[in-house]
């Protein structure tokens, strides 16, 4: 979401921060807000728990609208999910859920929601105390049709409504300020050339609290205000807040893809870049998504970021392109596969350099990849021929500007930016030798995917590879 700059001062808060506990103050759909008194589970049963005092306006139980539109593809635009959740016959699901076998994401996820560090089992008595939250959860894990016994798109969907408010963060950019410090006050940093918002962004720093502060400046206006909480929770976690230009909270952001936006839900695609290496966690303050350095170079140059340029942030999960578009490319293109190397020479009349689009487990390339391994994504530029050398030469700083993860089974699809300038970019490769460009993808869970790589070279060629993960 967003990279934080150098230490600034400390301001005292003006306000008491939030309390959160189990009863969180919200109408919970169906859910009673407490386990106290043997409460009856009736499926029609609404009930307000009792709010604490807090002195300042919370964010609403409502998507708030404030910011850029959702576009109608995402999982988190679906009309029907308030009234499937409000209809939730909690009677009728089972009573306990075993976590330990869960996807990690989908684990990682739960344990965000509910602010819970460790987490091997629930019921749905202890899901009753989260409030909306904890019916959010119960629906993802009561649909069985689902092998792994979760659905990650009713979890997404759960943080895109009620992640504000069972936050109880302000509504208003204002009433942040009266909470957590008026950080127009704090110094600053200013970056004229932000990659992440293509647009100049200030930013701003609390060392002592934990708080980062982002603002993107267009026209010479605060366009979006975007703030990471690292010492809000219990689990520790980070906290993500959105707010759009008129100062109201947002479940939307932008996040630049090539050289243009796309519109992401909030928290989750925030949570995405985030997330650490093993994907059990949302606490990474600073994702380094920068290019490797070009191996033909001094190995302690970094050719890609300048010092001064603003660090990257962007999001690695919300889908980008329809979901029903075909990834594939045209059925009769020989640009290589996962099992393509170096040894793979050709004659010289025909060889040249090649692309390879690849998907990697901790074991190697792979078609049918470990679950439970870290996935990796590659674009790979070599020089098939075996006594000539080659030169590959672009006006973009990198050889792949994005992958695309798509999930054949859930018809979903992740988006994997990388950092591409417009600059001169030049590699000479030896006879097989090789280059590469990755991107870690996490853990993926059980299923059928394609992988699809958007190029720089100058046709901008597409390569699409299948791949399992069982």
């Amino acid at each position: 979401m967003i990279q934080a700059c150098n230490t600034q001062s400390s301001p005292s808060h003006n306000a008491t921060k939030p309390e959160l506990s189990e009863n969180d103050g919200l109408l919970d759909l169906g859910l009673p807000s407490s386990t106290s008194a043997e409460p009856e589970l009736s499926d029609d049963q609404t009930d307000l728990a009792g709010e604490e005092m807090i002195s300042y306006p919370t964010a609403p139980c409502l998507v708030s609208t404030a910011g850029p539109t959702l576009p109608s593809n995402r999982s988190e635009s679906d009309d029907t999910y308030l009234d499937r959740l409000a209809n939730l016959q909690i009677n009728n699901v089972p009573n306990t859920y075993n976590l330990s076998e869960l996807d990690p994401l989908a684990l990682s996820l739960i344990k965000y929601m509910l602010d819970e560090p460790d987490l091997l089992e629930l019921t749905v008595e202890q899901l009753i105390t989260y409030g909306v939250m904890g019916r959010v959860v119960l629906m993802a894990l009561a649909n069985t049709d689902l092998s792994n016994n979760v659905d990650i798109r009713e979890l997404r969907r759960g943080l895109y409504h009620f992640y504000n408010c069972s936050r109880k963060f302000p509504a208003t950019l204002s009433a942040f300020k009266s909470v957590y410090g008026n950080f127009d006050q704090w110094e600053s940093t200013m970056y004229e050339d932000s990659f992440p918002k293509i647009y100049p962004r200030r930013l701003r720093h609390d060392s002592e609290n934990g708080i980062y502060i982002a603002e993107t400046i267009r026209n010479g206006q605060v366009h979006e205000t975007e703030i990471l909480l690292s010492d809000n929770r219990k689990d520790g976690n980070l906290d993500f807040l959105s707010y759009a230009p008129n100062g109201q909270i947002s479940s939307t952001s932008e996040f630049r893809v090539e050289s243009s936006f796309v519109v992401g839900a909030s928290p989750y695609t925030c949570l995405t870049c985030h997330m650490s290496n093993d994907g059990s966690s949302y606490d990474v303050s600073f994702p380094d998504l920068r290019l490797p350095p070009d191996p033909v170079t001094d190995p302690n140059d970094d050719p890609v970021t300048d010092p001064n340029d603003d660090p990257v942030t962007d999001p690695n999960d919300d889908p980008v392109t329809d979901p029903n578009d075909d990834p594939n490319d045209d059925p009769n293109d020989d640009s290589g596969g996962p099992n393509d190397n170096q040894d793979n020479m050709i004659s010289e009349s025909d060889c040249g350099l090649r692309f390879v689009a690849e998907v990697r487990d901790q074991q190697g390339p792979c078609t049918e990849c470990r679950n439970g391994d870290y996935i990796t994504l590659a674009a790979v530029l070599s020089n098939t021929c075996a006594e000539t050398t080659k030169v590959y030469e672009s006006n973009q700083s990198c050889i792949v500007s994005e992958f695309e993860v798509y999930n054949q089974i859930s018809a979903s699809s992740a988006a994997y930016p990388m950092t591409c300038r417009d600059s001169s970019f030049r590699i000479e490769l030896m006879p097989g030798e090789r280059y590469e460009e990755t991107r870690p993808a996490g853990r993926l869970s059980r299923s059928s995917y394609s992988l699809t790589i958007q190029l720089e070279d100058t046709e901008r060629n597409r390569l699409s590879i299948d791949f399992l993960v069982e």
